[in-house]
């Protein structure tokens, strides 16, 4: 089973077409890989204040509005 799957990689790797298929995956994937990271960590700090909030208050409203306000902060900071 290995062998079959070692010998079809070996077979469709020398084809230029997989090969441009292939790495426009990989920027493609990529990509989108680094937008979420950035995503995620510019929004980190509205999410450390939602939590906070909600481990204070417990209430889901309060949450909310603090996620926005430190979010949409940030965003005109930028």
């Amino acid at each position: 089973m290995f062998e079959s799957i070692v010998l079809f990689v070996a077979q469709n790797a020398a084809n230029p077409l997989n090969l441009f298929w292939g790495l426009l995956f990989m920027v493609i994937a990529g990509s989108i890989i680094i937008w979420v990271v950035g995503a995620l960590i510019f929004f980190l700090p509205a999410a450390i204040v939602a939590g906070a909030v909600w481990f204070f208050t417990g209430n889901p409203d309060y949450t909310g509005a603090a996620f926005l306000l430190i979010a949409v902060l940030s965003i005109l900071k930028k």
